[in-house]
């Protein structure tokens, strides 16, 4: 199962995923979905990069986790991860090259069945 990238909304008190394509914003939350396994190469965190996230010509991006070692302690399996962007930070680096930094922090994560 390749991830996907949700958008989290809260309908009538109870969260609704709803597919999403596009960037990360800040003050929105997020999950991903699927696989991940990082020892066989399966990178849930992989759907945050082009083309998955979508990004403006000559971005490159980057996401930093505010507890990095909770990230890294997932368990394998087929996950659910939701998080929160908490800023977005650009920064042009040169005439035609920009840098793109997403501040996240996990909310939950729940092994899908």
């Amino acid at each position: 199962m390749a991830a996907v990238i949700a958008l989290l909304l809260t309908i009538d008190g109870g969260a609704v995923l709803a597919e999403y394509r596009g960037t990360l914003e800040a003050n929105h939350q997020y999950a991903l979905v699927g696989e991940h396994d990082p020892a066989r190469g399966v990178d849930l965190f992989a759907a945050l990069r082009p083309p998955r996230l979508a990004l403006p010509r000559h971005h490159a991006a980057r996401v930093e986790w505010a507890d990095e070692a909770a990230v890294a302690a997932l368990p394998t399996g087929t996950l659910r991860v939701e998080f929160a962007v908490d800023a977005v930070q650009v920064d042009r680096v040169s005439e035609r090259r920009w840098n793109t930094t997403f501040r996240c922090r996990l909310l939950r994560v729940v092994r899908e069945q």
